[in-house]
């Protein structure tokens, strides 16, 4: 195995725990470890779990593959890659070998990941089992789901969860955002959020020192299904959430079909289609669990909201997003904005 040096983790190495990049000589220990650690999770779960699956998953972004060092011993791997186009560090696989676990040593590592994607100013992301008992690990870190399919939750753990402390003290306080999302919530749609105005114009009212909130002129709800195949699903929807409350403008989208529209590829989860908004700062959602916790999402994190900053999205025209810089009159209902063009 080839050392692996990683400058931004090296002072938080715990009881020696290190990463070392993997070769093809430990392509068999990979595999016998992922048997060990997921199959009987991937069985249940009906997922592919043969032989040549298992290959197929390790070699799967091979060079992301890190195998854990622990006093001497070998006691796992951990798959990731920092991606900043999309603002995040993406762990793949997590697995330690059964003879080392119950010795937190899951707990540590993800301690270096989250450690290290804070000071790249990256959030973590990663999907998990169902019925993998690491998602309450995951959920002790600060993960929240942000997605979910028959089988998996994809999870993310914000960079910095202050802001999100604002935006749930101010989202609480406004009876109307809590009927709405309550009314959301009874629609039982797993990766359904409301975003857009429905926060950034509340954190711009309360920057603004606004005693009277902002009219909302509708309220959009998105949510990501890859196995809808028209806009019937979100029209029906839409249908369901005006029954509930007639007297707001409720406009649902799935996510997973605006590519289309876009004229993009096809978008791989709700986060990465909120990553093509023309503005930024619109790239924002919350839901309510039926937990009553609210949990949010963001595609460029929080920060800039909170500065008043308004950007562009170079991944859409510039024109479209002066279009609705003009029709929206933004900065004269907000004039501390500030615009980056």
């Amino acid at each position: 195995m080839m050392g692996y040096s990683i400058h931004t983790l090296t002072a938080l190495q715990i009881r020696m725990i290190s990463l070392q990049k993997a070769t093809q000589s430990d392509v068999d220990y990979l595999v016998s470890l992922r048997k060990l650690t997921m199959h009987n999770y991937l069985l249940e779960a009906g997922m592919p779990c043969s032989d040549q699956d298992h290959l197929a998953r390790v070699n799967y972004q091979f060079a992301a593959t890190h195998v854990i060092a622990f006093d001497g011993n070998i006691v796992g791997i951990i798959k990731f890659a920092n991606q900043h186009e999309t603002g995040c560090c993406y762990i793949y696989q997590l697995q330690i070998h059964p003879d080392f676990q119950n010795k937190q040593l899951g707990s540590q590592v993800m301690a270096l990941m989250i450690e290290n994607a804070k000071l790249q100013q990256l959030d973590v992301a990663l999907s998990v089992i169902k019925q993998n008992p690491a998602y309450g690990l995951y959920l002790k870190l600060g993960f929240q789901v942000v997605g979910e399919d028959c089988a998996e939750y994809l999870m993310r753990r914000p960079r910095d969860n202050s802001y999100q402390h604002l935006l749930e003290r101010d989202v609480l306080d406004d009876p109307l955002r809590m009927s709405a999302l309550n009314a959301l919530r009874q629609l039982n749609i797993p990766s359904a959020y409301i975003a857009a105005g429905f926060l950034r114009n509340l954190v711009w009212d309360k920057l603004h020192g606004k005693t009277k909130l902002s009219s909302l002129n509708d309220v959009d709800v998105i949510y990501f299904d890859q196995n809808e195949t028209d806009h019937n699903f979100a029209k029906h929807h839409q249908a369901s959430l005006v029954k509930l409350m007639p007297n707001v403008n409720w406009q649902v989208k799935n996510q997973a079909l605006m590519h289309v529209k876009n004229h993009d590829n096809p978008y791989c989860c709700l986060v990465d289609a909120m990553r093509h908004w023309p503005e930024k700062e619109t790239a924002v959602a919350v839901k309510l669990n039926h937990a009553n916790q609210l949990t949010f999402i963001s595609g460029f994190g929080f920060e800039s909201l909170f500065n008043l900053t308004l950007r562009y999205n170079s991944k859409r025209e510039k024109a479209i997003f002066l279009t609705r810089l003009n029709n929206k009159k933004w900065q004269e209902k907000w004039p501390k904005l500030t615009l980056e063009l």
